[in-house]
């Protein structure tokens, strides 16, 4: 009987003295000189505000990236342009000058084009006004903006 309580004291001592012992824990996101021994022991210094205190790798240097910079946009200079008719496609909804071989000079907004005439709404009179220009009496055209 004395043998038998003597293994289980035994027994009782050594289980304790193997859970006594701390070995360190690997942390994957923490580098090997700053694993714990415990895996518990953060949570025994945790403030009780919730708040997570901070560790090494909380204060490491914030990283910087620097974007790299776009090509500039090309500078179009505002202002009165000559176009030629056929490039008139492209204006359309915009402010011209109309000058023609008559010896009229017509101003208003682009609002049709094609190959055989241009229409602009002219406004000069107070109201609008759709004017027919055909293509073989234009002499100039000039975007205003």
């Amino acid at each position: 009987m004395k043998a038998g309580i003597v293994v289980f004291a035994l027994i009782c001592c050594a289980t304790s003295a193997v859970a006594q012992q701390k070995a360190p824990v690997f942390d994957p996101m923490n580098p090997p000189e700053t694993a714990r021994a415990d895996p518990g022991a953060e949570a025994k210094t945790e403030p009780k505000s919730g708040v997570k205190a901070a560790t090494k790798a909380d204060t490491a240097a914030p990283m910087v990236v620097t974007p790299t910079p776009e090509p500039a946009a090309p500078v179009v200079l505002a202002g009165p342009r000559v176009v030629s008719f056929d490039d008139l496609e492209a204006e359309v909804g915009k402010t011209i000058t109309v000058k023609t071989h008559l010896h009229t000079t017509r101003k208003g907004t682009l609002k049709r084009f094609n190959r055989a005439v241009l229409v602009i709404q002219d406004m000069s009179r107070g109201f609008a006004m759709d004017i027919e220009i055909p293509r073989d009496t234009v002499a100039e055209v000039t975007v205003l903006n």
